[in-house]
């Protein structure tokens, strides 16, 4: 995993540690982790948030020179590892983990306009 990866996750499970709370002292309206954090993302002019995908399919696109600045959890993948036994052989062993879907603002993208 890059440097870059291992910052922005360790940012998110603090920010859904914060969330947890949210959720567990009833201070959001949100039911899921993910859910709390678009809220704690959300204000007068970011109020809307999708996947780089997610805007193109709505006839969207990220305006140029724009970075996602939010992220949350993505669905739960499987990955193997290869490890070293105490045999000195080696095994491959899954394991599941949640990704980072990176989202983008309403404020960051533009209506798709097709070339001529």
């Amino acid at each position: 995993m890059k440097e870059e990866q291992k910052i922005k996750r360790q940012k998110l499970i603090e920010l859904s540690n914060v969330a947890k709370l949210a959720i567990e002292m009833g201070q959001t309206q949100a039911d899921t982790v993910n859910g709390a954090l678009i809220e704690m993302y959300t204000d007068n002019e970011n109020f809307e948030f999708n996947t780089f995908k997610g805007w193109k399919q709505a006839g969207k696109m990220v305006k140029k020179g724009e970075h996602s600045k939010y992220f949350v959890w993505s669905k739960k993948r499987t990955n193997t590892k290869e490890i070293e036994t105490e045999e000195g052989e080696t095994e491959e062993k899954k394991y599941k983990f949640f990704g980072i879907a990176y989202l983008f603002s309403n404020t960051q993208v533009q209506e798709f306009k097709p070339k001529k």
